[in-house]
């Protein structure tokens, strides 16, 4: 929109392919778009050790415009205002007539900072119009000794888990008293664990009598009949009713001394 208003009428004509007055009807209508702006600061804080920080911010809302828009496209002008935490903690939404923002509005928040890298950011938009949100970022810049360490968060988080490993072993102890433990080494050194209790003679005598057929066999046989398959389709192809009506013929002299037609139009009934 900002680009849009700093163009000139005979450039916007000449993009558009339109004719005068275009340009300047463009821009006639851009001074009733609602342009908004907002801006936010640092009014206080609180430290205490231990503990979050919490600072106070004050956020300015208003519009650019000469007049304020409170209508656009026959239709009312609804101001949001929306602030958040940079990790997505939402502080603050609200939704109000554009006619509050004539002569601007503070909005007063409140915010807790974790750690020294958190900002906040504040957004002002105009209900169900394009291209009118407008933003501010506030970095309170404090120093990291006035957050609470990390360590301590750390120190919780390894004592719980302490407990919970204190527990788990506890519960293996208890399953070992109620289980008989086998060292690896002692199953792998047991062959009775794979053999079922079945003695080596007795599985030889048993794979003597089976009928046994090597893999190569298959492969053999299927390898022939791809040959076979193969020189049938190289074979000229000769129709059957062909040789066997040739093999079946011969010639016949009549009474007069001519010979037998052996053509198919010989057959007068057909």
């Amino acid at each position: 929109i900002e680009s849009l208003e700093a163009s000139e009428p005979h450039r916007i004509e000449l993009l558009m392919s339109k004719n005068p007055p275009f340009g300047s009807r463009v821009l006639a209508a851009l001074k009733d778009f609602p342009k908004l702006r907002v801006s936010v600061k640092m009014t206080g804080k609180d430290v205490k050790q231990g503990q979050s920080v919490k600072i106070r911010i004050k956020a300015e809302l208003g519009f650019i415009n000469i007049k304020a828009p409170t209508y656009f496209n026959r239709k009312a002008v609804n101001v949001c205002f929306l602030a958040e935490r940079s990790d997505g903690h939402l502080m603050d939404f609200r939704r109000f007539s554009a006619a509050k923002l004539k002569n601007g509005q503070d909005i007063l928040l409140t915010a807790d900072l974790l750690q020294y890298t958190q900002y906040i950011t504040c957004y002002v938009m105009c209900d169900e119009i394009a291209g009118t949100v407008r933003y501010a970022e506030l970095n309170p810049g404090l120093p990291p000794a006035m957050f609470p360490s990390i360590p301590s968060i750390a120190n919780q988080g390894s004592s719980a888990s302490q407990i919970v490993g204190r527990t788990s072993n506890d519960t293996l102890k208890g399953r070992r008293k109620n289980s008989n433990v086998v060292s690896p080494a002692t199953v792998l050194g047991d062959e009775r664990l794979f053999d079922d209790g079945v003695e080596d003679a007795d599985m030889f005598e048993a794979a003597t009598h089976l009928d046994f057929c090597p893999i190569e066999a298959f492969e053999t046989e299927h390898n022939s009949q791809i040959t076979q398959r193969k020189a049938q389709k190289a074979q000229p192809h000769t129709d059957f009713h062909d040789e066997t009506e040739s093999q079946q013929w011969a010639p016949t002299q009549l009474e007069n001394g001519k010979w037998a037609c052996n053509h198919k139009c010989k057959d007068k009934k057909g």
